[in-house]
């Protein structure tokens, strides 16, 4: 099989009702209208689409926060619809996330992982991702709320 090529695009206006779908249909946290309205207003430098040609297949979203003493990149949302994934999307989109991480001097990478889901903490960590901590009240509206936070330096 020939190898994958995505292309990747930025999330606006015009095309945040495809960014909340693409959530809705992967993930299990209903993200409220504030956050979207940031996405385009406030975290556009480490948000974007992925695409097949002109099909939008999956979407990662992630701001620049100060962790501690360092700058890092906190990842929001990193979402392939179901018929795209096991074809290496997801790894694909956090490459490039890594490339723009190294681009603008930023070291580390982090997230939350919700403790029910094994697929996204075996995802992540297949990729070098460690859990570096358990948060037991992280998520107010899942069962169990328990969340990993998981980190990776930037090389």
């Amino acid at each position: 099989m020939e190898p994958l090529t995505l292309t990747y695009g930025p999330i606006s206006e015009k095309n945040l009702k495809q960014f909340k779908k693409i959530n809705e249909a992967t993930l299990a946290v209903d993200y409220s209208e504030k956050f979207y309205a940031a996405i385009t207003s406030q975290w556009q430098e480490f948000t974007f689409f992925a695409y097949i040609t002109d099909l939008t297949i999956g979407s990662l979203s992630a701001r620049r926060e100060m962790r501690g003493e360092e700058q890092c990149i906190y990842i929001m949302t990193c979402s392939v619809l179901e018929p795209y994934r096991k074809l290496n999307v997801g790894k694909m989109m956090i490459d490039k996330l890594m490339e723009k991480a190294r681009n603008s001097g930023i070291k580390t990478i982090y997230l939350h992982v919700w403790t029910a889901s094994p697929n996204a903490y075996q995802f992540y960590t297949r990729l070098g991702f460690d859990k570096a901590e358990e948060i037991p009240d992280y998520y107010q509206e899942l069962t169990p709320q328990s969340a990993y936070i998981l980190t990776k330096a930037v090389n």
